[in-house]
């Protein structure tokens, strides 16, 4: 009586196995049929890809790929015969099947009994893959201007990671796709958006030694570790780009402001003055130097460091503006002074006169910087500050009136 009830237990799991893989023929005929049912198929083919008996089977998974690739070219033709089509549903197909063929292909590796791999699939899929890898790329465009980045990431990372796929790795793509770096690059910026900090330096380090691209990696990087509050590995992120894209102002910049954050900004002069001596003809570097310099209250290094940026760059109105800056804030300093001075002090007087000096240095450059550009007051808005200090009437109520007090 065991025996018979043995025997009818496994009679029951060869009819479950059986019918599995009839679901799995099931669905690959209804999706080749001249009017495919699709729905259906996908429905056989998604309780086959779950079920004990076929979901290790490579051929489940193969077939589960011509599905989508089905559903892909179903869309397409509706789109040729310009009829209303799912977009979405079109690129999703393409990110499905290459998830589906990486999958058969895995499977299809294991050796089978005797010790061997019979991988009947590979080439087929690798070569509808290779023609329809565009597709990730394209895919992944469409999502980021739709805003939906999470799906932009699948398509995009999808795009660099069959590149590593052993069933294409005959292709070599990490080295001749020439679009590689680029995609890595918009697949690590997904990845920022989506606040998903692991995938970004993931991508990101296939781009930093690019040309075009590396600057952007690092700077995806480097903000990546600023999120995580990872201050070490942004520094190290942040010195390591100064050196491979010391022009790239947005590094040398990023520590200056660190350091000066951090108020140590010995530290600060120091990466200033080492990047001028490195660039001693770039506006922006002595720019940056005539910043700390005012900081230190070193005013005539700062106004020399300005000076020699102006004359490389005379239409850049941030330059006079700061030159403006360097004369004012020492005006500043020279009041807090001569706070605790009597008025009836000769040194008051003196600390007054040299006040209207810097004023009258920093006049010229404000009006300067007003000249150049009119429309961003916070350049040279110190000049009313200058002519009400100065009893400059006429001057005063045309900057009221420009200021909008």
């Amino acid at each position: 009586m065991r025996k018979l009830v043995f025997s009818m237990v496994l009679l029951l799991a060869a009819n479950v196995s059986f019918a599995q893989k009839d679901n799995v023929r099931e669905a690959k005929s209804l999706a080749e049929s001249s009017t495919p049912d699709l729905a259906k198929a996908q429905q056989l083919i998604n309780e086959a890809l779950e079920n004990a008996e076929t979901k290790n089977d490579a051929n489940t998974w193969n077939v589960a790929g011509l599905i989508q690739m089905k559903v892909n070219e179903e869309e397409s033709k509706k789109a040729y015969l310009r009829q209303s089509f799912d977009t979405v549903a079109y690129y999703n197909s393409i990110y499905n099947m290459f998830n589906y063929f990486l999958k058969c292909d895995e499977l299809a590796q294991v050796p089978n009994e005797k010790g061997k791999v019979k991988n009947k699939f590979r080439k087929t899929n690798a070569a509808t893959m290779l023609a329809n890898r565009h597709f990730l790329s394209e895919g992944g465009g469409y999502f980021f201007n739709t805003r939906d980045t999470e799906k932009a990431f699948n398509l995009m990372s999808m795009y660099i990671d069959v590149a590593d796929a052993p069933m294409l790795a005959d292709q070599d793509l990490a080295h001749t796709d020439t679009l590689y770096a680029m995609y890595a690059y918009y697949a690590a910026l997904a990845a920022y958006q989506n606040k998903d900090y692991a995938n970004v330096n993931k991508y990101a380090k296939y781009v930093l030694d690019n040309k075009e691209y590396g600057k952007d990696g690092y700077e995806l990087c480097s903000e990546s570790y600023k999120a995580q509050k990872d201050t070490a590995n942004w520094l190290a992120t942040i010195k390591e780009a100064i050196q491979k894209y010391p022009e790239h102002m947005y590094f040398v910049a990023s520590l200056i402001d660190h350091y000066t954050t951090l108020d140590q900004l010995e530290e600060a002069e120091k990466i200033a003055d080492e990047f001028v001596a490195q660039k001693p003809n770039d506006p922006q570097a002595l720019y940056i130097q005539g910043y700390i310099y005012t900081l230190l209250k070193k005013y005539e290094n700062a106004q020399a460091s300005i000076q020699k940026a102006i004359e490389l760059d005379p239409s850049n109105a941030n330059y006079y503006a700061y030159m403006g800056h360097t004369y004012f804030y020492e005006a500043q300093d020279v009041i807090k002074e001569s706070e605790s001075i009597e008025i009836g002090d000769p040194k008051y007087l003196e600390q007054q006169e040299k006040i209207k000096t810097l004023y009258n240095e920093a006049m010229p450059y404000y009006k300067k910087a007003r000249e150049l550009n009119p429309s961003e007051k916070t350049l040279w808005q110190n000049l009313y500050t200058i002519y009400y200090a100065l009893n400059m009437g006429s001057e005063l109520e045309e900057i009221e009136s420009a200021l909008g007090y």
